[in-house]
């Protein structure tokens, strides 16, 4: 019996225009009333899914910031910060080619010269403020992203190879490559949550699209691979369902629990 499921967002749940079903929350509402742990596991803030869950947010659980952050019922009980001293390093790397963003606990950074990436980054973090310097920014940083306008995260994320030997990295669409820290990971962060609610792989159900669901999908016993998904997120998920504006994963919820 399934006891818990999560879903990723972007490419997954969320449709390609970044609207979120009306359906959402009361598929999530009926999974509760039957006893079923749900919620998102994605690599967007906790702050952006308070917002765009703020009915049911203190009921869910959710994995943020690629598992940085774990928050179970509206309390956060796992929380793992990145160095900082890697935003000078891909700073000096990239050299203004694309924006990098600083993903802190309390909101997003950019600098002030990529003021146009806004209307994007708005999607993934309720709050975005300009600053002179990344690196001065006084908040936890959870993890680094890095926004990649022209679709090109898949190959520039082979450039950023040498990283790797200290952080993870990872494209989590066709325009955004995130860093944090070594080792963590969504599956990573969903081993924790089997553990302190007592729940099995085998009692899990996961949805996600992009490498950064990989390792999630691994560790569920039903994993979902949408349509739209890179072909590594379709071979290692058990079952491979329609797209995301097909709105696949709501119905997939619907048709395994008997929803309405």
């Amino acid at each position: 019996m399934i006891k818990l499921v999560l879903s990723d967002m972007d490419g997954t749940l969320v449709k390609s225009n970044f609207e979120i079903p009306s359906e959402v929350d009361g598929i999530f509402k009926q999974l509760l009333d039957k006893g079923v742990y749900c919620g998102i596991a994605t690599g967007r803030s906790l702050g952006s899914l308070k917002r765009d869950f703020k009915k049911i947010f203190s009921e869910l659980t959710i994995i943020a910031e690629n598992g940085a952050v774990i928050c179970h019922k509206g309390k956060i009980i796992h929380l793992e910060t990145t160095d900082t001293s890697v935003i000078q390093s891909i700073r000096a790397y990239i050299d203004g080619r694309y924006c990098l963003v600083a993903s802190g606990l309390k909101m997003a950074y950019i600098e002030k010269e990529f003021a146009f990436a806004l209307p994007i980054l708005e999607h993934h973090f309720p709050a975005v403020e300009m600053v002179d310097d990344l690196c001065l920014v006084d908040d936890e940083i959870l993890e680094i992203s890095i926004y990649l306008p022209d679709g090109n995260a898949e190959s520039f994320a082979k450039e950023l190879e040498p990283y790797k030997e200290n952080y993870t990295v990872v494209y989590s669409g066709s325009d955004f490559i995130d860093v944090f820290a070594k080792d963590l990971n969504k599956g990573k962060a969903l081993q924790k949550l089997q553990e302190l609610l007592h729940i099995s792989k085998e009692e899990t159900m996961a949805f996600g699209d992009y490498m950064n669901d990989y390792e999630m999908l691994k560790n569920a016993g039903e994993s979902y691979a949408v349509a739209n998904a890179v072909e590594p997120v379709k071979k290692v998920a058990k079952h491979v369902i329609g797209s995301n504006d097909e709105l696949a994963v709501i119905q997939t919820i619907k048709e395994v629990f008997e929803l309405k």
